[in-house]
């Protein structure tokens, strides 16, 4: 089997050890191959006869492409195969022309957050070749689209968000419930623009979520930055909404940026989606949190170079898999963020935005 190749939009460090790791492992557990293939998957999980592993990276700073080659050729000595960069300079189509051109088996490509009509040129003409084309994140032409082309298409993407944004409604709205508040009287959706391909999609099935559940008055914004400014930006938007009491984040910074805009006399629910494991993990035990989506791009990465591997080896793949999404939640009678007493709030000032 030769090199797979990789096709990346703004990637992060963890998705290209991440990759590599799984090209070096093979597969998940699976049962043991036949003896007609046993040598065949033997040579390919050691990396024997492989040709060069290709990774075309299309980051958001050129420091990043350098840890980012970095960590590629590091893990690619210890998987004892070579490793090559196709320099991308004018985007993820011209990166999988470069790819077709060095005749791999499978290209994986992230999906950008918006239809791309030239990288769906670029998809047909792998495919066209009898490429392996595996599209990480949503189908590549859009939902319910696909390439042209003579090879095939899979598409590995977490499970709809349609499935989990109404759970962390209903988990915020109970919380909101405990501590004597009114989850439908209003609520904030927030998110960090391009900090994945899929944070509008989560914050679109937020804000819809919230619809269904009868919150009277939605309100969703973004904003550029750091922590900082996602706690400014909250704290604004709590001032123009005074009857907001819940907070719904896309990402990991805006959820905890909704944590850290909490103040002694203006409290609310938190519930959104990150992959700080770690930080929901402790934020969930101690209350902050009333329920939280675990999303991980590296893991649908992760994915998607395991389902290549296996179509490669002939196993049997459906053309959609999907990555579920764990909920983690607080207890049953868990209230707001951690606060004064009720009483005690009376005699502060009355809220303001910092």
């Amino acid at each position: 089997m030769r090199g797979l190749e990789f096709v990346g939009s703004g990637l992060r460090r963890s998705w290209i050890a991440a990759a590599l790791a799984l090209v070096s492992a093979g597969c998940e557990t699976q049962p043991p191959p036949s003896l007609a293939n046993r040598a065949k998957t033997t040579a390919a999980s050691s990396g024997q006869g492989m040709k060069s592993l290709e990774v075309a990276l299309d980051p958001n700073s050129p420091t990043e492409v350098e840890v980012l080659k970095v960590a590629a050729r590091t893990q690619a000595g210890l998987d004892t195969v070579r490793v090559q960069f196709a320099e991308a300079a004018g985007g993820q189509a011209v990166a999988v022309r470069e790819a077709i051109a060095r005749k791999p088996p499978a290209i994986i490509i992230e999906a950008p957050e918006t239809t791309d009509p030239e990288l769906v040129k670029a998809v047909a003409e792998a495919k066209a070749k009898g490429i392996l084309v595996v599209a990480v994140g949503r189908p590549l032409g859009g939902e319910g689209a696909s390439a042209e082309g003579s090879g095939r298409e899979v598409v590995v993407a977490p499970r709809p968000f349609a499935e989990s944004a109404p759970e962390l409604v209903k988990l915020a709205a109970r919380n909101a419930v405990n501590g004597k508040l009114d989850p439908k009287a209003g609520a904030l959706v927030v998110s960090r623009p391009a900090v994945d391909p899929l944070v509008a999609d989560r914050a679109a099935a937020l804000k819809k979520a919230l619809a269904d559940f009868g919150v009277a008055e939605v309100d969703e914004f973004r904003y550029e930055g750091d922590l900082a400014a996602g706690k400014a930006a909250i704290l604004e938007r709590l001032a123009a909404h005074p009857k907001a009491t819940m907070v719904l984040a896309a990402d990991s910074v805006s959820l905890a940026a909704a944590q850290g805009a909490v103040r002694r006399e203006r409290r609310y629910s938190i519930a959104g989606y990150s992959g700080d494991e770690s930080v929901v993990r402790s934020m969930i035990k101690t209350g902050e949190y009333a329920g939280v989506g675990l999303f991980f791009m590296d893991r649908i990465l992760r994915k998607g170079i395991n389902v290549a591997v296996h179509v490669l080896r002939g196993d049997k793949v459906s053309d959609r898999v999907g990555v579920d999404i764990e909920i983690v939640s607080s207890g049953l009678q868990t209230g707001l963020p951690q606060g004064p007493p009720d009483d005690d709030s009376k005699t502060k000032k009355p809220f303001e935005a910092e």
